[in-house]
């Protein structure tokens, strides 16, 4: 609108605070809030699990830390992978922040499941498609790993100095999962779409975890009106953040924010060969509304999906409390399989 124009001129005039710790400058650029990075521990299980860092693709800096549980009583059998993308609105946040790494190497550690993190690159910076291009990167990274550990396992001296050890030796690439929360909650929905449209083999996706994902739209829901000055994700805060990630000229009903604007695909092309999909909801995240509206789309369209809410904030699961735990819990309920009915798919 004219007057959104309006005030978006006026903020590029001067030195802004769009809050999350951020310094916005008026050449676009902007200052993040420095928080500490915890380093990967590649040689200890000393917390139930080690974690390295690899690069994945030297030519933009795209790299990805690695969590592997500690050794169990049965060291020969595989283990399933989790390609996880972090939050943060396609701005900020990093998977060596300390609440990520932690929860990380919970879920590791608690689930016996190998985890690959994925540092994405971020607007502004990296605008928008390009989180998307290095989830991509990051997911055929993955296939290359498998085909390798296949090749590998026909002939021992095809064992090539690109393939990781943690992966070809410890992980199953037949039961692969996509988990994202926020910005990467949207990842992993715009991941899915791609990838339904290409041939991931060996690599098989079993199920998707999208965890509050960071949509927008140009109409307001009743949610985000009700929710406008929300201490967490205030609308200034995120209409900024879209601002800032979205190509320069789109707007929040541009496919790459709204998954329900007008351009946004048809499901129901996609419909059968989207993996089971589990969304995770919070009751005080303004964008609730739309995360159920894409739930309702996709199971309309014949997607096999499950809806799970939470009492608390956007982002209440890299906190302490009993959603957390609960968050936690379901997490770990699925990929254990005690409650495979529940999730309506076998995860052995």
């Amino acid at each position: 609108s004219t007057i959104e124009e309006a005030m978006e001129a006026e903020a590029k005039k001067k030195v802004s605070s769009p809050g999350f710790g951020i310094v916005a400058h008026p050449d676009g650029s902007i200052t993040r809030l420095p928080v500490p990075k915890i380093p990967a521990s590649p040689d200890s299980f000393a917390k139930g699990a080690a974690s390295k860092d690899v690069t994945i693709q030297p030519s933009t800096g795209l790299w990805a830390r690695i969590f592997l549980p500690a050794p169990s009583s049965t060291p020969h059998s595989k283990l399933p992978l989790l390609l996880y993308f972090h939050g943060g609105g396609f701005i900020m946040m990093s998977v060596a922040f300390k609440f990520y790494h932690n929860l990380l190497l919970k879920l590791c550690k608690a689930a016996q499941i190998i985890i690959v993190a994925v540092e994405y690159r971020l607007a502004p910076e990296h605008r928008l498609p390009a989180a998307h291009e290095d989830a991509l990167v990051s997911l055929q990274w993955l296939q290359s790993q498998a085909l390798m550990q296949q090749q590998a396992s026909f002939n021992e001296h095809s064992k090539g100095s690109s393939l990781e050890p943690w992966l070809s030796d410890f992980a199953d690439f037949s039961r692969c999962y996509l988990m994202g929360d926020s910005s990467g909650g949207a990842m992993v929905h715009h991941l899915s779409m791609k990838i339904a449209e290409l041939d991931m083999t060996p690599l098989r996706i079993r199920g998707q975890i999208i965890v509050q994902p960071f949509f927008g739209g140009q109409e307001r829901t009743a949610t985000e009106l009700r929710l406008a000055d929300d201490e967490h994700v205030p609308l200034s805060g995120t209409d900024w953040l879209w601002r800032t990630a979205l190509p320069l000229g789109a707007n929040r009903d541009d496919p790459l924010a709204n998954p329900l604007g007008p351009s946004s695909p048809d499901y129901k092309l996609f419909a059968h060969k989207l993996p089971l999909t589990i969304f995770m909801i919070a009751t005080g995240d303004p964008m609730q509304e739309r995360q159920v509206q894409l739930f309702h789309a996709l199971k309309e369209a014949g997607v096999k999906a499950q809806l799970l809410s939470y009492k608390g904030p956007h982002g209440f699961q890299l906190q302490n409390g009993p959603s957390t735990e609960a968050f936690i819990n379901d997490v770990l309920d699925y990929f254990s399989g005690h409650h495979a009915n529940r999730f309506g798919l076998d995860v052995a």
